[in-house]
This record gives C-alpha cells, sequence and structure tokens, in this order.
C-alpha cells in the first residue's frame, strides 16, 4: 500500500510564528477580503476568480514571451538573408580570382609558349560549376521565407521550425564545403552561429 504523507503537517512544520502568535506558511499567500496584502495585489476572496487571473495572467505573459521570440527569430533571419546577399556578391568573384591565378600559374610554367585559351576556359568552367552556390543560396531564401510564413501562421510550429532550421544548416554547411573564398568561409560561421 502506498503511504502518501500529510499535506497539513508538512505546511504546518515550514511555518512561522508571526507577531501575534498566528502560523503562516512560508510561501503562503491567502486569498480573501480580510487580507491586506492579497487585496493589495489585486487576489479576489474567491478562490476561483483568484486562480482565473492567476492563470489568464500566465497566458498573457506566455502570449508575451512568444510574440518577442518571433520578433527575435524574425530579425535573425532577415540578417542571415543579408549574409546570404554577401554571399551571392563574393561567388562571382572567386570564380574571376581563380581564372586570374590559373592564367598566371600557366604562364609562368610555359613561360610564354602558346597558351590554349580553350583549355583556360574549361578548366575555369569546372572549377565555376565545382563552387557555384547558386542553388544552395536559392533554397536558403526560399527556407526563410518558409520560416517567416510558418511564424505569422499563429499555430503551434515548434517542429515544422526545427526542420526547416536544419535545413537552413545543411545550406550553410554545403556552401561552406564549397567555397574557396575566406570570406565566404567567415560568413557561413557567421549564419550557423
Amino acid at each position: 500500500a502506498l503511504i502518501m504523507a500529510n499535506p497539513f503537517k508538512e505546511a504546518e512544520k515550514k511555518t512561522k510564528v508571526a507577531p501575534g502568535g498566528h502560523k503562516t506558511p512560508v510561501g503562503y499567500i491567502p486569498a480573501g477580503s480580510t487580507n491586506d496584502f492579497a487585496r493589495t495585489l489585486g487576489i479576489p476572496s474567491d478562490m476561483v476568480k483568484a486562480a482565473e487571473i492567476a492563470v489568464d495572467s500566465f497566458i498573457k505573459a506566455r502570449e508575451v514571451e512568444g510574440e518577442k521570440l518571433v520578433a527575435d527569430v524574425i530579425g535573425r533571419a532577415d540578417n542571415i538573408l543579408s549574409m546570404v546577399e554577401n554571399v551571392e556578391e563574393l561567388s562571382p568573384k572567386t570564380v574571376a580570382e581563380y581564372k586570374e591565378r590559373l592564367e598566371k600559374k600557366i604562364r609562368e610554367v610555359l613561360e610564354n609558349k602558346d597558351i590554349d585559351d580553350q583549355r583556360i576556359v574549361t578548366e575555369v568552367a569546372i572549377f565555376a560549376d565545382k563552387v557555384a552556390v547558386d542553388e544552395e543560396t536559392v533554397r536558403l531564401r526560399t527556407h526563410i521565407g518558409h520560416l517567416k510564413e510558418l511564424l505569422a501562421s499563429g499555430e503551434v510550429v515548434g517542429k515544422k521550425l526545427d526542420f526547416i532550421v536544419q535545413e537552413m544548416n545543411r545550406e550553410a554547411n554545403t556552401i561552406g564545403s564549397k567555397s574557396q573564398n575566406v570570406e565566404i568561409a567567415h560568413t557561413v560561421v557567421d549564419i550557423k552561429a
């Protein structure tokens, strides 16, 4: 048989003797019109009404907290979008810089002999294909748009948001692994932070 502790005896152990000889449990806020402290807090004497006020206040606090979290997440998503724009600006420069380095290296090796320009174009095209992040930035933008739509929906979206954030992280990782540019690599780290 399960023996339960007597809650009244437990409360009695946690009481203090107030001036005038009254015992008040620690942490106890009494309801009632005869209690000055309860009255100053606006606690009605009816326990049901007091509980309703407490629950309503709790719900309102959660709503305010949720609104602030939505604003924070949207702000962070907008920040990521600006970083994606930076990646999109830097990406073509990476290919151009590679082409310059490749041409310089070939000229040094061949010492001004005839250079097959078509071969350089082919090598640059292969490199450009390897480091192209256009698809990833488009998907990242799409995920951010979906994230904002979910936040605006007012529905319970925790698991969906978790999935979208995982997908955003995956796209950022792919951009980072393809990148040959230090600035893009640093931007990817910032996106993931």
